[in-house]
């Protein structure tokens, strides 16, 4: 599992157990979450972007990530540890 931080500091855990992984270039500081809040949940790493597609956050059912942004709201700064 990991943990999920957002801006104020509230930590969730989540299980991922779907990703893909894209491998480019970004200006995002490893970790910081990149999402569009309808389709795209996304991780930034050094060398690329880690696409989350499954996950189960604390507490929830498991989800493809459409379902799961449709049910929580993503504002501010996000970012995993």
């Amino acid at each position: 599992f990991s943990v999920l931080i957002s801006g104020d500091g509230t930590q969730k855990q989540l299980k991922i157990y779907k990703t893909s992984y894209e491998l480019t270039t970004n200006d995002s500081i490893p970790g910081t979450v990149i999402t569009d809040k309808k389709k795209s949940f996304s991780v930034a790493a050094p060398d690329g972007i880690i696409n989350i597609d499954e996950l189960q956050l604390e507490g929830k059912k498991r989800m493809e990530t459409a379902e799961f942004l449709r049910g929580v709201q993503i504002s501010g700064e996000f970012r995993f540890e």
